[in-house]
């Protein structure tokens, strides 16, 4: 026997409907603050690499 199955139009549907639902929904105040935090910076992108991959003899050079 055949199973009806979901067309593409009606999986977008629902898709939409799902996103409206979670606008809806009230967000914690723990992941608020999580959100609400400073970007990381960085000032000085060659010392950083260098600290990371460990190479500040190649650059001191």
């Amino acid at each position: 026997m055949y199973k009806a199955r979901r067309d593409r139009h009606q999986q977008k549907l629902d898709q939409i409907q799902h996103h409206e639902e979670l606008e809806e929904c009230a967000v914690p105040d723990k992941a608020r603050e999580r959100f609400r935090r400073p970007p990381y910076q960085i000032t000085d992108p060659i010392g950083y690499m260098a600290k990371k991959y460990d190479i500040k003899k190649e650059i001191d050079a």
